[in-house]
């Protein structure tokens, strides 16, 4: 049986990164759209579900260590 954690986290003063850009990240988008809220998000490459999304900051890159620095959230 699965186990569930629902979190209820107050955003609006929240830095939020993204990392990864390949269909599990992109499960998250829906989710994310809803916060009205820029963040960003790190990825070699992003598919296509990431296509014309404005309130996305793309970084394109594997991740590197130190680029957790300066955000409150992370969402893998």
């Amino acid at each position: 049986m699965k186990k569930y954690l629902p979190i209820m986290i107050d955003i609006s003063k929240k830095n939020i990164l993204l990392i990864g850009g390949g269909k599990a990240a992109s499960e998250k988008l829906r989710t994310l759209s809803q916060l009205n809220k820029r963040i960003t998000a790190i990825s070699p490459n992003f598919i296509e579900d990431f296509d014309n999304i404005d309130w996305i900051d793309f970084i394109y890159r594997k991740y590197q260590k130190g680029d957790l620095d300066n955000f409150d959230i992370v969402y893998v």
